[in-house]
Formats: C-alpha cells, structure tokens, sequence
C-alpha cells in the first residue's frame, strides 16, 4: 500500500498570543503566525 505524501508547510514565525496553565504540570501555548496557511 502506498499513499502519496502529503505536502508539507514551510516553517515560519509566531507570535505567542496567549500562555494558559491548565494544570501543574501542562500549560498551553497559543500563536500566532506570520502569515495565513494554504490549503
């Protein structure tokens, strides 16, 4: 069986827009990315 890959993003920057700590020992990270991501 063999599937054709999937393309892949480009890297690019974030920012992080929000930081939430859910628990003590995970927190959650939010971001914000440079520009839109293609489809």
């Amino acid at each position: 069986m063999s599937a054709e890959p999937s393309p892949q993003s480009p890297w690019q920057a974030a920012t992080i827009t929000r930081i939430e700590k859910r628990t003590p020992r995970v927190t959650s990270f939010w971001f914000q990315p440079s520009r839109p991501f293609t489809h």
